[in-house]
């Protein structure tokens, strides 16, 4: 599946804030692979839908250095976005921002500055309440984005974590 984007401002905010804050049971039952399955079905839907965006249509820095490759992404207000299957741990960082995550163990809302972790095998919901900036890290031998993805993302979770 592709990392899919939607500018919620078409479609129904309150509704995309309901679910993330527990109004929808598909993303709150007491299984974290029920989530997990959601969260990818939810992915797939949204690539579907008119106003889908994939990360080529979003403001997106790519760099490779010395075996580092960063993203530096721009999500403004109003956005949903369903993230890609990761493959390896990695940083990441949000420079500017507030923005709510939904992940198999709940809903955390984070605002700038701010820095994380994110797991092998991990998938997200986001939505961005504020126009934000978020720049993830990655320790890599690709040489451009096309090897990146295939080192670090994955379509499913058989080969992530």
């Amino acid at each position: 599946m592709n990392e899919v984007f939607i500018d919620s401002k078409e479609t129904q905010s309150n509704a995309i804030i309901d679910l993330m804050s527990g109004g929808n049971k598909m993303f709150h039952p007491k299984d974290a692979k029920v989530i997990r399955r959601n969260i990818y079905d939810l992915g797939l839907n949204m690539l579907n839908l008119p106003q889908a965006k994939t990360p080529k249509d979003m403001p997106t820095t790519n760099t490779f250095v010395n075996g580092v490759f960063t993203r530096e992404l721009f999500a403004p207000k109003g956005f949903l976005w369903v993230t890609k299957i990761h493959k390896k741990d990695h940083h990441y960082f949000m420079l500017s921002g507030r923005l709510s995550i939904l992940t198999p163990e709940g809903v955390q809302m984070i605002s700038a500055p701010y820095r994380g972790v994110t797991k092998a095998g991990t998938q997200r919901v986001i939505y961005t309440h504020e126009d934000t900036v978020w720049i993830t890290v990655h320790a890599s031998t690709a040489k451009n984005l096309e090897e990146a993805d295939n080192e670090l993302l994955s379509t499913d979770f058989r080969d992530a974590g």
